[in-house]
């Protein structure tokens, strides 16, 4: 069911235009230097590290029903959940969230905040995190100022673009990167853009 998904849904990331690379944009790679999220209770079943996509790291992570507590981290976030329904309680900086968790629920996390949550069940997330210098990169090339660019948080929002790029990432992953770096970083760079566009607070520049 998730590959129809990823295969009807791709074609409408970022209103139908294709995601573009900048050719000669700088690679950003030290984010792969640690193979999980710091404070993460469980290792990732499924990493992207090794494949070595520009500016972004995708793991996925399956978790016992328990209560964790995530120190303030520089990476922006973004989580599709592809798990069974779940009732949470997830908290932070913005305040406290309670209430269902549907397969895939998107959440973005903003940088610099630590977090926390429980869930009734066990979950299966796939997480998303972007170096700040990568995020900067995108929002310059649209138009955003760089330093001043942050992301709204938002908890188990319907987001189809997140969604299917996420399933891509995901199939893309499964597939032991077959399609390329290049693919990878398209996914990552359309990823980072709709973001920017749909969560970003900066003005333009």
């Amino acid at each position: 069911a998730w590959q129809v998904e990823i295969e009807e849904g791709l074609d409408v990331l970022l209103d139908g235009e294709p995601p573009g690379i900048e050719p000669d944009r700088p690679r950003i790679t030290g984010l792969g230097a640690r193979a999980r999220m710091e404070g993460n209770p469980d290792p990732p079943i499924l990493s992207s590290g090794h494949l070595g996509w520009n500016g972004l790291i995708a793991e996925r992570y399956r978790h016992s029903p328990a209560e964790h507590h995530f120190p303030a981290l520089p990476e922006n976030t973004v989580s599709v959940y592809l798990g069974q329904p779940v009732r949470s309680v997830r908290w932070s900086s913005d305040g406290i969230h309670e209430g269902p968790t549907s397969k895939g629920d998107v959440t973005v996390k903003a940088s610099g905040q630590p977090v926390g949550w429980h869930f009734d069940k066990d979950v299966d997330l796939f997480v998303m995190r972007f170096a700040p210098a990568f995020l900067g990169q995108v929002a310059e090339e649209n138009g955003l100022d760089a330093d001043k660019v942050e992301l709204r948080p938002s908890v188990d929002r319907r987001d189809d673009a997140v969604k299917h790029i996420g399933l891509a990432m995901l199939a893309e992953m499964e597939a032991g990167g077959a399609s390329g770096r290049v693919y990878g970083d398209a996914l990552a760079t359309a990823l980072a853009t709709h973001l920017l566009r749909n969560y970003g607070t900066s003005p333009q520049a």
